[in-house]
């Protein structure tokens, strides 16, 4: 047991620095696109340029204002192979930004936010840190429920199905 331990933390040691070195070489490295504005903003941007063992490279700046303009961030995320949005102190204006991303199940991009009050996070599980500014993972953008209707239905029968299958053998 104690073996297995010590050769898993070697071994995922060793998985981190390789992915590092390959980062800081500028090897899988996610495109990124900063929406935000003021100071804030460009501190994120330079943090991620500072520590790319995030695998975040930032590669265009959008201003909130900028991010209203209808179809403005979709041209940012198609016409630059944007791979990650990071949200600075998203706020009223998050629902606007949100409302005008494409929706899609490949190829969506990942999406963060620095929080605006980040020095009131008291859980790290649930925050990432890239050189002191917490990013906050949000996951993709994708399609909304209502565009598989019949998905619930059809995994109860195959769920209800195996179970009648299963039934004898679980009887022995």
């Amino acid at each position: 047991m104690l073996a297995s331990l010590t050769l898993l933390t070697l071994l995922r040691s060793l998985t981190w620095s390789v992915l590092v070195l390959a980062r800081r070489q500028g090897r899988g490295l996610r495109r990124t696109l900063i929406i935000g504005d003021g100071e804030t903003a460009g501190t994120v941007w330079r943090r991620l340029v500072e520590f790319p063992e995030a695998g975040l490279l930032p590669t265009q700046l959008l201003t909130f204002e900028a991010a209203h303009v209808p179809g403005a961030v979709e041209r940012e995320l198609t016409g630059y192979g944007i791979r990650h949005v990071v949200l600075v102190a998203p706020g009223p204006e998050e629902g606007l930004i949100t409302s005008q991303l494409p929706r899609h199940d490949t190829g969506a991009p990942f999406f963060s936010t620095v929080p605006p009050l980040a020095e009131l996070f008291l859980d790290p599980r649930s925050v990432s840190e890239v050189g002191g500014i917490p990013l906050i993972p949000l996951g993709r953008v994708t399609r909304a429920r209502r565009t598989f209707p019949g998905k619930r239905a059809l995994d109860l029968a195959i769920a209800g199905l195996m179970a009648l299958f299963l039934l004898p053998l679980a009887a022995v």
